[in-house]
């Protein structure tokens, strides 16, 4: 650790870095990235600290510039105005900075996952409830769906599909078929060939 806890010499306060180094002593090991945020949200409260991230960590320092464009570090933590002022800080936030990098991919990877987990249980309710429908139903559905999106509807093929829990190309891939022997003239779906729209329209198997 630094012998000092704030340095007029190097412009830096070391409060921090030598909490770290008090606690490993303790401990008798390195840290763990949990014990190193602890550490940090002590060291942080008891001095009165709150980072605001619309402000450049060394404002009020000598080497800050004040410049009114500001440089965010990746880990979304800390906010510069001027390479001088990261390279000072470096020292003291290279400590924290991986950590909170890696939390930040922990939180969104969650965040993701999460909204997949719930878009998989809307899409099986869905299909569920799509099983439940007779094949006129789902005809008289994918009808309705192309003749919306063929009178300038948007994306009412897709949210079909979606809905019943198939290909768009089965909709929009599909035709109508009149019967004019019966009164009155009846509509038939028929359905589109995924498989040979894909082979003949876009040169590739399905």
């Amino acid at each position: 650790p630094h012998s000092q806890e704030c340095c007029d010499i190097c412009m830096m306060d070391f409060t921090l870095p030598n909490d770290f180094q008090r606690k490993k002593n303790e401990l008798g090991r390195d840290l763990t990235p949990e014990e190193y945020d602890q550490v940090t949200k002590k060291s942080m409260a008891m001095a009165g600290v709150r980072i605001n991230k619309k402000i450049c960590i060394m404002d009020g320092q000598p080497m800050c510039p004040r410049n009114s464009k500001k440089l965010r570090c990746p880990c979304n933590e800390v906010t510069y105005c001027s390479t001088a002022c990261q390279k000072y800080h470096w020292t003291i936030h290279k400590m924290t900075c991986k950590f909170h990098s890696k939390k930040k991919e922990k939180e969104l990877e969650k965040k993701l996952k999460k909204q997949a987990k719930a878009a998989a249980a809307a899409q099986a309710q869905l299909k569920s409830a799509a099983d439940d429908l007779t094949e006129e139903q789902k005809n008289f559905a994918r009808k309705e769906a192309f003749f919306a999106e063929n009178n300038g509807g948007k994306h009412s093929i897709e949210e079909c599909a979606w809905q019943l829990g198939e290909h768009p190309f089965v909709i929009g891939g599909g035709s109508i078929k009149y019967n004019t022997n019966t009164v009155p003239m009846s509509e038939e779906f028929v359905k589109g060939d995924v498989a040979k729209i894909y082979r003949e329209k876009l040169g590739v198997e399905w």
